[in-house]
């Protein structure tokens, strides 16, 4: 769908977008995947929340969190 021109940061009926979809399931690959197609990490759910939010809150292992801190995330 990317290579197809998909706008990546389009959100869906619920207000997200798909890099906060795979933030909130745990797929790690398919955070990278968005992120080198260009997903906007700076983007909030309408309650507030963005990616790091939702990998502190979901990522039992972490894995995503730190990965996020070190591609994703201006200090």
């Amino acid at each position: 769908m990317l290579d197809m021109g998909t706008d990546i940061n389009e959100r869906s009926s619920d207000g997200t977008i798909a890099l906060l979809q795979a933030v909130f399931y745990n797929h790690l690959s398919c955070v990278k995947i968005l992120m080198e197609g260009g997903a906007d990490t700076t983007i909030f759910t309408s309650q507030g929340r963005g990616v790091l939010h939702w990998a502190a809150r979901q990522s039992a292992d972490c894995e995503i969190m730190k990965f996020l801190l070190d591609h994703a995330v201006e200090p």
